[in-house]
């Protein structure tokens, strides 16, 4: 990161600036929130994708775990906005994030400063014209925790504690991503992304009553199928279901659309279906699809 890439608490800052303390709450007890915006390159442009929708979920979550944003929507909207355009990075990613800051170490948040910050780097994407390259997954000795133990539809920083130990433990057995079960058995989602099958033409994924988070890719992906003539159910996903079906693919906004190669001894590759949305989705993020280009906020982008 350079200095002058950073936003916190209203004001630009340099990296040294914009430091958290050591005493962070949020560093000590993973007491925060956070979101993931795209920003990809057209042209001399940044276009953004469903910024809107990211924003709502960031405010939703921070509310859902009582943290204060301290900021109106429009305030924090426009420091994405300026930061972004400022960085010039074209190809980007950007995370809002708000968590509570130093004070006496302990679990309380009394009397502690809530902090939001925005922060921006560069970001490698796919190209429009190239086939979305395959990983392989492996199922996760982890389970996800039930709806009884954590907010599981806000998008918090603890809570990716998980994720983090189930992506080691895939990458020490040779695999890129962790597929993570419920603790009922079914399957839940990535370690940070939503999973989808393809089985005689029809697209399965978990429900939001799983416990898993309700992506915006994730919509975006349904969006582009119901639109291509596809049917799609949300439905529990057994694990048998996803090891016997045709075709299988994440989505996320770091991740975008990603064809699973294999899960153990179960192969798929990219089949048509994954090509198809990840094809299209590719066109949506950049403005190009009838009925989405709301979806895309466009942005002038400076020459640092």
């Amino acid at each position: 990161m350079t200095p002058g890439t950073y936003w916190i608490d209203g004001r630009l800052v340099t990296d040294t600036e914009g430091a958290a303390s050591l005493a962070a709450h949020g560093l000590h007890y993973g007491y925060g929130v956070f979101e993931g915006i795209r920003g990809y390159a057209v042209g001399g442009d940044v276009a953004l994708f469903r910024l809107d929708d990211h924003l709502r979920r960031f405010e939703r979550s921070a509310q859902i775990l009582g943290i204060p944003l301290g900021h109106s929507s429009a305030e924090i909207t426009q420091a994405v906005v300026s930061l972004t355009e400022r960085a010039g990075l074209g190809d980007c990613y950007i995370r809002p994030m708000a968590f509570y800051g130093g004070g006496p170490l302990g679990m309380g948040t009394a009397g502690r400063a809530a902090h939001v910050a925005v922060l921006v780097d560069e970001w490698e994407q796919e190209r429009l014209d190239s086939e979305p390259e395959g990983i392989r997954v492996a199922v996760s000795t982890w389970r996800r925790p039930g709806p009884d133990t954590l907010p599981l539809q806000a998008k918090t920083t603890g809570m990716y504690l998980n994720s983090v130990l189930g992506k080691r433990e895939a990458h020490a057995s040779g695999a890129d991503d962790a597929l993570f079960l419920t603790q009922e058995g079914l399957v839940a989602d990535a370690s940070g992304a939503n999973v989808f099958t393809v089985s005689d033409g029809v697209l399965r994924t978990p429900p939001r009553s799983t416990g898993v988070l309700c992506g915006i890719t994730r919509d975006t992906v349904m969006e582009l199928a119901v639109g291509n003539g596809l049917r799609v159910v949300e439905e529990p996903v057994t694990l048998a279901d996803l090891l016997t079906a045709d075709e299988v693919f994440l989505t996320g906004t770091g991740l975008e659309i990603r064809p699973v190669e294999a899960i153990g001894d179960s192969v798929y590759g990219c089949g048509p279906t994954t090509r198809l949305l990840a094809h299209d989705y590719q066109k949506a993020v950049r403005g190009e699809v009838d009925g989405l280009r709301d979806h895309v906020t466009w942005l002038r982008r400076d020459t640092p």
